[in-house]
């Protein structure tokens, strides 16, 4: 092939690959608005995850999330008991649900779900912090943790 046809093909291919992101763009948007309707999805959350990780820049966290990330450290920071840790939980699941893609909400999240006896869904949610954060530093850790969890939840069932 000449230098003039590799040329034109690489510039024919230039609108695809626009395309496509703006695909990706269209079905992260897409999927974050489904999941207004279907917030205990986490095939759903999945799919946001992963999008979220292919575009380019990475999604902006918005002023709500961040809202609900801090009130629920505040309630982590001053629960005392199950009660408390359900109330930061309460916090950290409008902080998922206002930015599905964000770490850190599902890492404190599946924390306080531990410390309120939820195990289910704190292995949920330490799960889909893992997914969120593929390179994360502490990831070895938390997945001790989520076998960890795994047993009490085992003993509790257990114990019923």
């Amino acid at each position: 092939m000449t230098r003039q046809c590799l040329g034109l093909a690489f510039v024919l291919l230039l609108p695809c690959a626009g395309a496509q992101a703006a695909t990706v763009q269209e079905q992260f948007k897409a999927s974050v608005a489904e999941l207004q309707n279907n917030p205990d999805s986490k095939e759903l959350r999945e799919k946001i995850i992963k999008l979220g990780l292919e575009i380019e820049p990475k999604p902006a966290v918005p002023e709500e999330a961040d809202k609900h990330m801090a009130r629920g450290r505040a309630a982590a920071n001053g629960a005392k008991d199950k009660a408390g840790f359900q109330e930061a939980a309460a916090e950290f699941k409008k902080a998922a649900l206002a930015a599905p893609w964000l770490a850190q909400a599902y890492y404190n999240l599946g924390i306080v779900e531990d410390k309120a006896g939820d195990y289910a869904e704190a292995m949920k949610n330490l799960e889909l912090y893992l997914s969120a954060a593929p390179g994360a530093k502490n990831a070895k850790k938390v997945k001790s943790l989520i076998f960890e969890i795994e047993y009490r939840l085992e003993k509790a069932a257990k114990e019923k």
